[in-house]
This record gives structure tokens, C-alpha cells and sequence, in this order.
């Protein structure tokens, strides 16, 4: 029982796979707990998703709200060393910023902490590592890849850095 949760944070889950491939032990893989929603994405990914009931694709409203209270923290610290009336790309560079060290690190910036969402590796679940965040964040500085949603609500900057956004469950 106590094995079977450890396995579910993702650094122990990454710590005992690499032990178990020292080991020589055949790592099985198995893909990302996400639930599609649309039921013809869902007959079509069946045997490449994990239907786990806790992890579902998160909405836009969520998305979207916490992306503005992340703004609004970034505008708040560029403010600080630039009037954000007289010069706007401090707040895009501490946006970018703020994204891939949260997001590279521990899956969540503040505004999707408070609006319970997170960011994690597609299709295996997990942190997207500083390298995938900073790509993610770039793309969605342009905003326009942020909008092109997919049917299981992933969004083109999302996709081409392979992660999710996925609603995190009530404790």
C-alpha cells in the first residue's frame, strides 16, 4: 500500500524506475493517467491512455483564470523596475520566467495552485523539467497557441511541449 503511494509522486516514481532498470528489471511503462473526454478521442486512444477517475484535462475557465492571476503577479513584480504603461516586455520576460521555473520545477505557478490545476508531462504524468517549461512558456507568450484547443482541451503550445494541463482532485 505504502509502495503503491510513493509510486504516485512523480520524483519517487522516476527514482524507482531508474533503480529498477539498474537492476535490470523491465521498466513497463505505462502511459498517463488522463481522462479524454470526447468518446471518439476516447475509442481511439484507449490503449495508449491510463483512465485514472482523479485526472482530467483541465477546462479553459480554470486555464484562463489562472494565466491572469499569473499575469497580474508578473505585472505587480515588473512594476517594481519598469512602469508596465511605458515599457510591457518586463512583465512578458518575468511571465516567462515565472512559468519555467514553476512549471519546470513544480508542475504549478501560484495561479494554477489557487485554481487547482497543474501542469504535467504528456503522456507519462510527472514535472516537465525546466527545459519543456521554458518551451512552453515561450509559446505561450505568443498567446496565439494558447487558444487552439484540441478535442481533449489541450492547447497548441501544450502539445508541441508535451504536457497537460489537468484538474488536481479535492484531498
Amino acid at each position: 500500500m505504502t509502495l503503491e503511494l510513493l509510486q504516485r509522486i512523480p520524483a519517487v516514481s522516476a527514482v524507482l524506475r531508474s533503480a529498477r532498470s539498474r537492476c535490470g528489471e523491465s521498466v513497463n511503462r505505462t502511459p498517463g493517467p488522463y481522462r479524454v473526454r470526447s468518446s471518439s478521442v476516447a475509442a481511439s486512444t484507449k490503449a495508449e491512455t491510463n483512465t485514472e477517475p482523479n485526472a482530467e484535462p483541465a477546462g479553459l475557465g480554470p486555464r484562463l483564470g489562472a494565466l491572469v492571476l499569473d499575469w497580474v503577479l508578473c505585472l505587480l513584480i515588473a512594476s517594481l523596475y519598469a512602469s508596465p504603461f511605458e515599457k510591457s516586455w518586463p512583465a512578458v520576460l518575468v511571465l516567462i520566467l515565472a512559468n519555467t521555473f514553476f512549471l519546470g520545477l513544480f508542475g504549478q505557478t501560484p495561479g494554477m495552485r489557487l485554481l487547482r490545476v497543474r501542469c504535467d508531462s504528456y503522456p507519462d504524468g510527472g514535472v516537465i523539467g525546466p527545459a519543456r517549461g521554458l518551451f512552453r512558456a515561450l509559446l505561450l507568450s505568443l498567446f496565439i497557441p494558447a487558444i487552439i484547443l484540441n478535442s481533449e482541451g489541450r492547447g497548441l503550445h501544450d502539445r508541441l511541449a508535451g504536457s497537460i494541463v489537468v484538474t488536481v482532485p479535492r484531498p
